[in-house]
């Protein structure tokens, strides 16, 4: 798989580390810059001070602000799509363009490179960011899955919101931002990654770009505490007018890639396997749960690792609840059944041409990448290691879900 792309990583005279993908014969290229800061960065206290909760999220949001204006314009006039995100590990930013790439990561880098904004603009940006807050609590799914994780984990940064609470975001003050500012947008600390037809003079020349060196420098504690193998609730009804009662049911387990002593890359290979095992159309359980009309709307199930923690749930709209709830407490105490050595070919197939079809979709391409790599993931060998996983290993990781803690959270219109 490594000869799809060429590869090259770069470290430049203003302090920037670059990974540079090669894409030949491509008409648009794609930058992103990543921070280290995510949502678990309200575990830590910076100088003794604690750090409010969604401060990572406060701080994507401002950081548009910049000298030259608004930075969704900026990039607008040179024609480029940008946006934002932040995840529990890190902050991305990020713009695709068929023109004028190199002023586009001027933007970028500036935007990420310095605070200019001042304290009347934080205190205007708290009021969109707890509406953001509320517009999630209003969808169902999102608040479904928060629900599940509040009552799988009691530690870790898994179960808090992303944006912050209300408390956390209505308190944030302006030298709250700039001290996690400078502790983790210093150059060093950024990855600019890049992709497109492009070449060596090109990366050279990005290093010419003048950057601020953050020269503050702060004590970091963490206030982090180990997640206990218990679950927290085994079963919560919250009332949320639906016409459906969402149900999501939810086990936990602790440390399993350590416990298998497997890499990175085949264990997320793994549970893309098993995943498909376990909840594509065409597996046992999707067919019994439509054949026993237990099916109102799709059923979905998925694993989820972050911190040492991985969890296994399910969720659906259904209103069989008790029937449902009764099927997937088997599921979870006999997952053996629902895998064979024939399912095991077809759910390599589907995932490696999967992993393949995304190859030809650049946006997608370029964000997975990125995604992974900021989690320790070579993409290419993660690709490489579908064809390497064995019936034996799924049955090593299936079996440590056995008797695992479960969990089941349900949203219904009367909240009984």
């Amino acid at each position: 798989m490594k000869s799809l792309w060429k590869q090259k990583s770069y470290d430049l005279d203003n302090g920037l580390h670059v990974e540079a993908i090669f894409l030949k014969d491509r008409h648009t290229w794609s930058a992103y810059v990543t921070a280290p800061i995510g949502s678990l960065f309200s575990r830590y206290s910076i100088d003794q001070k604690p750090t409010p909760g969604g401060i990572a999220h406060f701080l994507e949001h401002r950081l548009f602000d910049t000298p030259k204006g608004d930075a969704f314009q900026l990039f607008s006039s040179l024609g480029c799509d940008a946006n934002a995100f932040t995840t529990y590990e890190y902050t991305t930013y990020y713009f695709e363009t068929a023109t004028n790439f190199l002023e586009g990561i001027k933007i970028l880098l500036n935007m990420t490179n310095e605070i200019t904004f001042k304290e009347e603009a934080v205190e205007k940006e708290k009021p969109i960011i707890v509406e953001e807050l509320y517009m999630t609590l209003d969808k169902p799914a999102q608040r479904l899955l928060h629900g599940l994780l509040e009552n799988l984990v009691s530690t870790s940064y898994l179960k808090e919101e992303i944006v912050g609470d209300k408390e956390d975001i209505v308190s944030t003050t302006l030298e709250d931002l700039k001290r996690v500012f400078y502790t983790c947008y210093n150059p060093k600390q950024l990855t600019l990654f890049l992709f497109g037809d492009m070449d060596e003079s090109f990366i050279e020349e990005i290093g010419r770009i003048p950057l601020h060196q953050h020269e503050e420098k702060h004590e970091i504690t963490s206030k982090m505490k180990e997640e206990p193998e218990e679950i927290v609730s085994s079963f919560h009804i919250t009332k949320m007018d639906v016409p459906l009662p969402y149900i999501a049911m939810g086990a936990k387990r602790l440390h399993l890639q350590k416990k298998l002593g497997i890499d990175n890359e085949t264990y997320e290979a793994l549970q893309d396997i098993v995943s498909n095992l376990l909840f594509s159309d065409g597996s046992r359980f999707i067919q019994e749960i439509h054949d026993e009309g237990l099916m109102d709307t799709n059923v979905s199930g998925a694993f989820l690792s972050s911190d040492g923690i991985d969890i296994l749930y399910v969720v659906t709209s259904t209103s069989k609840r008790d029937d449902f709830m009764k099927k997937v407490d088997y599921f979870f105490h006999h997952l053996r059944e629902y895998i064979d050595d024939k399912s095991l070919k077809r759910a390599v197939r589907f995932c490696l041409g999967n992993a393949l079809i995304a190859l030809d979709d650049f946006s997608t391409f370029t964000y997975l990448y990125v995604s992974r790599y900021m989690r320790h993931i070579s993409m290419s060998l993660m690709i490489e290691m579908y064809e390497k996983i064995t019936m034996d290993l799924i049955n090593q990781f299936i079996d440590l879900w056995k008797d695992a803690p479960y969990t089941t959270y349900i949203l219904s219109k009367d909240g009984k």
